[in-house]
């Protein structure tokens, strides 16, 4: 599956492929999700595994736009 959203990527995904913008988009990196299912969006928010894998890929994205 392909998505823009980063919430929705940890929701519903046990590993997340980042990929690089433009034409010559690369694999930046492949992250495990190591957080337990069944996964509800309301629970997930306050989770800190959550935060912490949210803000590392919301950053790699960031970094990326930079480059």
């Amino acid at each position: 599956m392909v998505t823009h959203d980063v919430d929705e990527a940890i929701l519903l995904s046990d590993r997340i492929v980042v990929m690089g913008h433009g034409p010559k988009a690369k694999v930046l990196d492949c992250i495990e999700v190591d957080i337990p299912r069944p996964r509800q969006k309301a629970e997930l928010m306050d989770d800190p595994r959550f935060t912490a894998l949210r803000k590392k890929l919301v950053g790699m994205l960031s970094d990326e736009s930079i480059a």
